[in-house]
């Protein structure tokens, strides 16, 4: 019985890790290539004032507030992309300040991707309209 169960773990475990093979761990921020005003980035600093464990650039209307999290690569099926709407070639949902909360807090607009097994939420300022938003999104 021990060299049929060794055997049947010989097999078991490179099919297991081939299905983990996307799963990438710790996920790391995309820093933006410049704020939405199209000022410089500048440092990120920790701020969770709207996202628990965000790092935020900018200040005040041109602030960029973004948060990471690992999860199964599968889960990106909850995200529905807005058409039209990219980042850095990632298909993206454009959540719109007067959404419910579906997958960023509400109040501000958001876009929400998945890269493999990393899910980025960025928050902008409620002052953006949805076309400024998709711009930024395509130039993030």
């Amino acid at each position: 019985m021990k060299p049929f169960l060794g055997a049947m773990l010989a097999i078991a475990i490179p099919i297991v890790s081939a299905g983990c093979a996307d799963f990438t761990y710790p996920c790391s921020l995309r820093v933006p290539n410049a704020l939405p005003d199209g000022s410089p980035v500048g440092n990120g600093v920790a701020d969770d004032t709207v996202l628990t464990g965000a790092t935020r650039w900018g200040r005040d209307s041109i602030a960029v507030r973004e948060a990471v999290v690992s999860m199964s690569p599968q889960a990106g099926l909850d995200i529905h992309p807005t058409p039209g709407v990219l980042v850095r070639d990632h298909p993206a949902h454009l959540q719109l300040a007067e959404d419910p909360p579906l997958l960023a807090p509400a109040g501000a607009p958001a876009l929400v991707w998945q890269e493999q097994s990393c899910r980025y939420v960025l928050v902008l300022d409620r002052s953006l309209t949805p076309e400024q938003v998709a711009d930024f999104a395509a130039s993030f």
